[in-house]
């Protein structure tokens, strides 16, 4: 079975995320439950699970889902999203 390239859709969404402004992290988002910051956590928490899961790392990363809110997005966040 043929693995889907996600480089672009990951290189777009890095774009995007490092261009958000910390005024706008406590914007809303068209999903009622998450601000950008919010979104910015859920895709950072996605991001280290899939990482994990890729390196066959299977833990707390990849067994439980990612914490809701900005409470999981790190201060390093624009250096270590993309």
């Amino acid at each position: 079975m043929p693995h889907p390239d996600l480089l672009p859709t990951a290189r777009t969404v890095a774009d995007i995320a490092v261009s958000v402004t910390d005024e706008q992290l406590d914007l809303p988002t068209p999903c009622p439950d998450y601000t950008v910051a919010g979104m910015l956590g859920h895709i950072y928490g996605l991001s280290q699970a899939f990482t994990a899961a890729a390196a066959k790392d299977f833990g707390p990363e990849t067994s439980t889902p990612p914490q809701p809110g900005a409470q999981s997005l790190p201060s390093d966040w624009r250096d270590s999203l993309p």
